[in-house]
């Protein structure tokens, strides 16, 4: 006779909100994974914010005036454009232009297509279990393009933006350009490395509970 409890489906997504749910409504803090989940979870933040935010900062301020070096035009205010108007009443929006609203898409997609392509890489099972509903395979393939396609491209408008905002648009090569986008871009990957791993942990730690 086929037994009447259920066993946990191995293909489900655990967040690290499922360790203290399992916990009764009395139980301690420490309790169980809690603890250990609470942990890697304030890890995991402390580490985005205290690495993430300042190269956000940077390449937003950075590629933005390495933009408009590059296309004058793009340096017309938001607040200029239909509808944008109220962005000129306030402090901190009216100084923003065209170039940086171009800055922060290119930015998150690069995060983004960093942690997904490094997930595929180093945490298939994750990955799979992440887009299940999905076809995996296909999956995989459009993540990848994209990602190569973003982040060549990213890596070349960082380079031109550091040779337009340092020397003037005149200079077309550069070997300090050049070291320096190599640097951003494995600083990129390494960022997103540690933050995959910390949140690999979390799951594991909520996955032993």
């Amino acid at each position: 006779m086929p037994s009447m409890t259920s066993t946990a489906d191995s293909s489900a997504v655990y967040s690290p909100a499922d360790s203290l749910r399992a916990l009764p409504l009395n139980a301690p803090l420490w309790a169980g994974n809690a603890w250990p989940v609470f942990w890697a979870t304030a890890k995991s933040w402390t580490w985005s914010l205290v690495t993430k935010f300042p190269l956000s900062v940077a390449y937003f301020a950075f590629v933005s005036q390495g933009l408009r070096s590059i296309l004058p035009d793009l340096g017309v205010k938001l607040s200029k454009l239909p509808g944008l108007v109220f962005l000129a009443d306030y402090r901190l929006t009216y100084r923003l232009d065209i170039a940086n609203l171009l800055t922060v898409i290119p930015l998150i997609a690069v995060w983004i297509l960093w942690h997904l392509g490094l997930e595929i890489y180093l945490a298939p099972a994750s990955f799979e279990r992440r887009f299940s509903r999905w076809d995996i395979d296909r999956c995989k393939s459009l993540i990848l393009t994209m990602g190569v396609i973003v982040i060549v491209a990213d890596a070349c408008l960082f380079y031109k933006s550091f040779i337009s905002a340092t020397w003037g648009s005149s200079q077309a090569i550069s070997i300090a350009a050049l070291l320096v986008t190599t640097t951003y871009v494995v600083l990129l990957a390494f960022v997103t490395f540690v933050s995959l791993y910390l949140r690999q942990q979390i799951s594991d730690l909520t996955k032993e509970d």
